[in-house]
């Protein structure tokens, strides 16, 4: 009852305070997002959240737009979820705009090409609407995106076990994000950048912690006084994060929430915070406790990034080679990692596009 409450009013106030950000920090003629971080793929390999499963209602056509790929998103008779690439094989109609579902297949309202929820058309066997491979956890829904459509390279974990092997839930219902006139790079980036952790949000900690496995990256802040905690951010891929908040009163508790970071065509993306429930609490005490615990951990990260990581943000430049010195120690090692999720051909890409403005 309480998240059902706090959940949208906590989502109302940040969407205000990043709309009036947004507004003063506007000046006349500024750079556009693309142009700042054109060095930066508009397209990244990886999972990425969608939608929540309860958004997708049945014989209803859900449409979506990431990374500028148009999809659809569909359910058919036994709730079985599809997404699909959004327009018709034959003529490329929408097969939103006045499609609709016919015995659990989707048709198309131009020819009444039927597909299934393979995207096989039903009665012509060449014709086939991409498919992509989808992962669904605490009833949200995650895609597998491609530049070349090819099958997913790695599994998603399961997003809803901690460090201590304890089970959340997700008490969400519904994808309602902010969106950051920002590439999501820099979301992720602030995490490794301890010297700005110190110096623009007065963090103290006592040690801190980098580790890289393949695609997913872990940083855990260790107070300075060990026994306030610690926090831990995980990020599975360039838009999955998890942070874990570790607290101390009178005995040790713990705070979930993910971020899941939609990429827009124009280089934007849509932050998404999503709040985790620990399952074992069955009692209203500790409910209402950890209730209380998780807003107030809430409200110092996010007045953390809204506050003062966006006022950089909004206006940032990406810096292809940056002035590095001792204190961003973990940063050259942080956009080594993300590199692996570009487009192949990028950094030829880039290479080019240095040598013409050379």
């Amino acid at each position: 009852m309480l998240e059902k409450i706090y959940n949208p009013l906590s989502r109302a106030v940040v969407q205000l305070y990043n709309h009036y950000l947004t507004k003063k920090l506007d000046y006349p003629y500024a750079t556009t997002i693309s142009d700042r971080y054109k060095e930066l793929p508009t397209f990244l390999n990886s999972w990425q959240v969608v939608c929540m499963e309860n958004e997708v209602k049945p014989n209803k056509i859900m449409s979506r737009n990431i990374m500028g790929e148009d999809i659809i998103i569909w359910k058919d008779d036994n709730s079985n979820i599809s997404v699909m690439e959004a327009h018709c094989p034959h003529l490329g109609a929408h097969m939103a705009s006045g499609g609709d579902i016919v015995e659990n297949n989707i048709r198309c309202a131009f020819h009444h090409h039927c597909f299934d929820a393979k995207g096989q058309c039903t009665h012509k066997k060449k014709e086939k609407i991409f498919t992509y491979s989808i992962d669904i956890q605490g009833g949200i829904v995650f895609a597998w995106f491609h530049e070349k459509r090819e099958e997913p390279t790695w599994k998603l974990p399961n997003l809803l076990i901690d460090e201590n092997n304890q089970e959340w839930v997700v008490s969400h219902s519904e994808l309602k994000g902010t969106t950051v006139p920002s590439h999501p790079m820099t979301f992720i980036e602030n995490g490794a950048d301890i010297n700005h952790g110190i110096k623009l949000h007065n963090l103290c900690h006592k040690d801190t912690e980098f580790n890289v496995d393949n695609e997913i990256i872990s940083l855990k802040y260790i107070r300075e006084k060990e026994e306030k905690g610690h926090i831990k951010l995980t990020a599975y891929g360039p838009f999955i994060l998890s942070y874990d908040f570790e607290f101390t009163y009178h005995f040790k508790g713990y705070a979930r929430m993910l971020m899941l970071l939609q990429l827009m065509p124009d280089g934007s993306f849509i932050a998404h915070r999503i709040k985790l429930k620990h399952k074992s609490i069955d009692t209203f005490h500790m409910k209402l406790f950890y209730f209380g615990a998780s807003v107030m951990t809430e409200f110092k990260l996010f007045k953390a990034f809204l506050t003062e990581d966006q006022l950089i943000m909004i206006n940032r430049k990406y810096l292809h080679r940056p002035n590095y010195d001792k204190e961003d120690r973990f940063i050259p090692k942080f956009r080594k990692w993300y590199k692996q999720f570009y487009p192949i051909d990028i950094e030829e890409k880039v290479k080019v596009e240095n040598k013409e403005v050379a």
